[in-house]
């Protein structure tokens, strides 16, 4: 089976490179016999070997040729495994690894298909984490392809028999790189019902613009369509205050037809005046989001009232989770009991007019406990609404 995939590639190597290596642990990947891999396969070939895809780039679970200048980790968790496997992509340059990139996700990909529960949710996801050192300026994502491979084309016919919650779906979490508006397009558009969950960790992203009016003209590829997605997305954004604002402005929520139904923010600032505003702007004008969770450094008492009354029209998002990014509990952030009192007559306020939302949590050492009660029923009854107009729709 190795002689029909692998060609030997030792003796290609810079002189000084080779003797890092044995001679039967350098091999290239005859490009036209990759679809006889499956990833299974493909982690018991490489458990030994540095795997050369291109001349350029290569694929290890151990070690990577010291004269490739660029690295990446791609550290996958799949749904059938019980353990992860981390896969050590390096390249000349970032472009570079772009075929090892896509040659691994590929096959994860055609790895399985996702059971579905009886409730109709997806349940044994994959979960993949893309990563690099933490460099400032952070490093490029290659180009990314995630078109079926020549074994793919089978898969591809067949997933467009099948409903689309049955499709293969992954978790993906890009940690410390620099993302094109290409990227983007491709994770929040042309291939967004493959990715149930988009986590960017401390990354840089290029552009977040969004441009939902079919009249103006596409200025390139700093606008980001929506047109392809039939499956509902999770965004979680781990950020600075800079990047924060960039997704802000890109306005990628706001739009009609985006697949992001719900956000997790991780804001590693205190927030200032014009990130308050972004951040009640986001609550007030998206079209879909229906959870929202936001993790801050602190967040003042001006600010909370004014994040309550945002959502006192508000008729999509039916879950907000407010917490700390220190998850410590000091003398401070349990607040008077004035302000407890305050903050959570706030939230009752909400309820009395908001008859959609029907999961508040935040802090539970800056409750008042006597008001409480009182919310959990009208949580209850909003809970009760649901159910009742969904059993109406249901009967007509």
């Amino acid at each position: 089976m190795n002689e029909e995939i692998f060609l030997p590639y030792h003796s290609h190597l810079p002189q000084h490179i080779q003797d890092d290596f044995e001679q039967n642990e350098v091999v290239m990947l005859r490009s036209d016999t990759n679809w006889c891999l499956n990833f299974e396969s493909f982690v018991e070939h490489s458990k030994n070997k540095c795997i050369f895809v291109t001349p350029d780039t290569a694929i290890s679970q151990r070690n990577n040729p010291s004269h490739h200048g660029y690295s990446i980790d791609v550290i996958v968790s799949l749904s059938t495994a019980t353990n992860e496997r981390t896969f050590h992509i390096s390249g000349v340059g970032a472009e570079e690894t772009s075929p090892s990139l896509n040659f691994l996700l590929q096959l994860i990909l055609e790895s399985g298909s996702n059971s579905v529960t009886s409730e109709g949710e997806i349940s044994n996801i994959t979960k993949v984490v893309i990563k690099c050192f933490a460099t400032t300026p952070r490093q490029q994502l290659g180009f990314l392809d995630l078109s079926p491979t020549k074994r793919g084309q089978k898969r591809k016919t067949a997933l467009l028999a099948q409903p689309s919650s049955s499709q293969n779906r992954i978790e993906v979490d890009f940690r410390f790189l620099s993302l094109k508006a290409s990227h983007c397009q491709l994770l929040f558009d042309e291939n967004a019902d493959i990715f149930s969950c988009v986590k960017l960790s401390q990354c840089e992203v290029d552009e977040w613009n969004s441009n939902d009016d079919d009249s103006k003209p596409d200025n390139g590829t700093t606008s980001l369509n929506m047109t392809k997605a039939r499956l509902p997305q999770k965004l979680v954004l781990s950020c600075t205050q800079k990047e924060f604002r960039k997704f802000a402005k890109g306005r990628a929520l706001i739009s009609n037809r985006t697949s992001i139904c719900e956000l997790h923010l991780v804001l590693h600032f205190m927030l200032a005046e014009s990130d308050v505003q972004h951040l009640l702007s986001i609550i007030q004008n998206n079209k879909r989001l229906k959870s929202l969770s936001i993790e801050i450094l602190d967040l003042d008492d001006k600010t909370w009232t004014c994040i309550c009354k945002s959502l006192h029209g508000n008729r999509n998002l039916r879950s907000l989770q407010i917490a700390y990014t220190e998850k410590f509990v000091d003398s401070y952030r349990r607040l008077t009991p004035e302000r407890r009192h305050s903050r959570t007559n706030d939230v009752l306020k909400l309820l009395e007019v908001n008859k959609t939302l029907q999961e508040f949590n935040w802090p539970k050492f800056q409750q008042d406990e006597s008001l409480i009660p009182r919310i959990e029923r009208l949580l209850m009854g909003n809970k009760g609404e649901s159910l009742s107009d969904c059993s109406a729709t249901t009967t007509t």
